[in-house]
């Protein structure tokens, strides 16, 4: 059985659509299942239908994944451009304000002198404007008449570049609050998008594990360590087969093995990439490979090279620490694509592909094992 999913998938709960997908998938597979046992023909194409089903399932939600995740990316831009600009237009509005406040308190200024001159320009009230001009001396205060004028028609000008600059801020601040709307606008169209990226993304992973679900039950009894008759006749000829091919017995050195399995078991958690060998990633050879070194072999880095080195095995002669191996032609090591680590008692370790972690699962997990073989060292 499978024993763990995806990195990173968090439980889901699928619409109904999915869930009705789901019964579905199980109905049909598992009744297959039921009615072809394990290990024959019929059962072999009901495995290879859903393993074909849930693959193209899964490469579908790498894509919708990948979409998904471009589209909230530039949702996150988009949210960050219609912050960037509120501030803006928060600052814009400030400016407009303060300019405001500036025209007005320079024309409030220049009215109080323009009325101070026409009222005190002609004497009538020296008192009042020898106060004003804070003046003792009559030449002083005519000199100061002067200046007040000057004064005022220089206080003109800066009333104008006050009412300018007022106008251009509240310009201003009226691009920056249409620039902030057009962007929430936008920012609010990109962000219906990642929605909808997001929930194709969904129902695509609820299909996922809804066949994820239907190969699990095919391989249910299998998982279960349970042998059909037609398995022991298969495993049967495939024994003697191997048998006439290599008639001398294959030696095992446990403490040899553990070495390997317990580097293997060591990597758990740790993710798949495709032709990764360790530290931080593996893929399938990638694991084998570094687990043997570990414990003194050397060998290549690709499964079906790895089976070339090795010592072919039946199944009966499996032990803890040798390699399994699934090929797309039962008769050809050379399409060997896929292999794991036996850990005794129908238990493997693996590297699986992109996506999922090394694991622990049921040596079935994948369906029936075309090869099996066993690593050596030199001198052994």
């Amino acid at each position: 059985m499978r024993l763990q999913g995806r990195t990173g998938w968090m439980p889901l709960v699928a619409p109904a659509a999915c869930v009705a997908l789901a019964a579905a998938v199980l109905v049909g597979y598992v009744g297959d299942a039921t009615a072809d046992p394990p290990g024959t023909s019929a059962h072999r194409q009901v495995l290879a239908s859903a393993r074909d089903a849930l693959t193209q399932a899964e490469l579908d939600l790498g894509r919708l994944e990948a979409t998904a995740a471009q589209a909230e990316a530039a949702h996150q831009q988009a949210a960050a451009r219609v912050t960037a600009a509120k501030q803006a237009s928060v600052q814009a509005a400030a400016h407009a304000q303060v300019a405001k406040a500036a025209a007005a308190q320079a024309e409030s200024n220049l009215g109080r002198l323009v009325a101070a001159v026409y009222r005190y320009g002609a004497a009538q009230d020296a008192g009042t404007l020898f106060l004003m001009l804070d003046v003792s001396d009559p030449m002083q205060y005519l000199e100061g008449v002067h200046t007040v004028r000057r004064v005022v028609v220089s206080s003109s000008s800066v009333l104008a570049q006050a009412r300018t600059a007022s106008h251009d801020a509240d310009a201003a601040s009226a691009r920056a609050s249409a620039q902030e709307t057009a962007l929430t606008e936008a920012e609010q169209n990109v962000g219906r998008t990642a929605k909808t990226a997001s929930d194709a993304a969904q129902v695509a992973e609820a299909r996922v594990t809804a066949l994820g679900n239907a190969l699990d039950a095919l391989l249910g009894r299998q998982g279960a360590g349970q042998t059909t008759a037609s398995e022991l006749a298969l495993e049967a000829a495939a024994e003697a087969e191997a048998a006439a091919e290599h008639p001398s017995p294959v030696s095992y050195d446990a403490a040899f093995e553990a070495k390997a399995v317990s580097y293997a078991l060591a990597q758990l958690g740790k993710p798949y990439l495709w032709g990764g060998t360790g530290p931080d990633s593996f893929d399938c050879s990638g694991l084998a490979m570094r687990a043997y070194e570990s414990a003194g072999t050397e060998l290549p880095h690709f499964a079906a090279f790895q089976y070339a080195a090795s010592r072919p095995l039946t199944y009966g002669q499996l032990r803890p620490g040798d390699l399994l191996f699934w090929a797309s032609d039962p008769g050809e090591s050379g399409t060997i694509y896929h292999e794991a680590i036996y850990l005794g008692g129908q238990q493997m370790v693996q590297a699986p592909k992109t996506g999922w972690d090394v694991m622990v699962s049921n040596m079935w997990m994948w369906g029936p094992i075309q090869f099996y073989a066993r690593p050596g060292t030199a001198g052994r």
